[in-house]
């Protein structure tokens, strides 16, 4: 699963989604603004935007320059995966959000980042945040994967794996468990430079050491602010009683 996944979760998102930048890229909203306002981060990165939709004999992958150019490639009776990187322009968010209704709360913290990993659901979809790590350079780094899903009324099929088969919720899921299985590879690599450090305080417990275990100190702290609130976002997606997520794809939820 997390081999197939990870190229997708390179790409991060479904139905209006979007990815943060990292802890650095904080977007500053005036004190006294009413809630629900859009401000882009000094740093934020140029807005990309491409469209997947799949049908029950297609399935097709388009870059856009716009959220216009996106909107008209919506497919009915099709799954539309409007995946969103960067983001630098808040025009965008915010016409995908007056047209899929989407909350102008829930669109503040996506360009609000970095937001603890959460699950919350408003009348005709769910809105998810994921905290996504990754090794660049040697060292753990975060991001916001934030995470919108309705509704839709036929099933998709056009090539091999349950994915073509399924509605929004499992394509959801797919994310949810591919970024889950992200983690490991970065858990392994953080053991083995404990047990590194361990072996070099014991031979050489010099301030170059120090320093190095208090930068995994960090690095730890920062994995569990991403981690362990998945465990509470997962329960909320098993627990609620809501059409958008549907009996099977709470079993393969069990399953993350």
């Amino acid at each position: 699963m997390a081999s197939r996944m990870r190229d997708v979760v390179r790409r991060k998102r479904l139905l209006g989604a979007a990815v943060g930048a990292r802890r650095r890229r904080v977007a500053r909203v005036h004190p006294g603004a009413p809630p629900g306002t859009l401000v882009a981060a000094e740093a934020a990165p140029p807005t990309r935007i491409s469209v997947l939709t799949w049908t029950r004999a297609t399935a097709t992958f388009e870059e856009v320059p716009d959220a216009e150019s996106a909107l008209a490639r919506v497919t009915p009776g099709a799954v539309t995966w409007i995946n969103v990187d960067g983001l630098g322009d808040v025009g965008a968010l915010t016409r995908l959000g007056e047209h899929f209704g989407l909350h102008a709360l829930a669109l503040e913290d996506v360009l609000n980042v970095p937001q603890r990993a959460k699950v919350e659901r408003y009348d005709k979809h769910m809105f998810v945040v994921m905290r996504t790590i990754r090794m660049l350079e040697g060292a753990a780094h975060e991001e916001q994967v934030s995470l919108f899903f309705g509704p839709v009324r036929d099933a998709i099929r056009a090539g091999r794996g349950r994915v073509r088969e399924a509605a929004a919720d499992y394509v959801a899921y797919l994310l949810l468990d591919a970024v889950v299985d992200a983690y490991f590879p970065i858990i392994e690599h953080i053991g083995e430079r404990m047990q590194a450090q361990e072996t070099a305080a014991l031979e050489d417990p010099s301030e170059v050491v120090l320093a190095d275990m208090q930068r995994m100190r960090h690095e730890l702290l920062a994995l569990r602010r991403a981690v362990w609130p998945m465990r509470e976002e997962l329960g909320v997606l098993l627990r609620d009683e809501t059409a958008l997520v549907s009996a099977e794809t709470r079993v393969f939820l069990r399953d993350v």
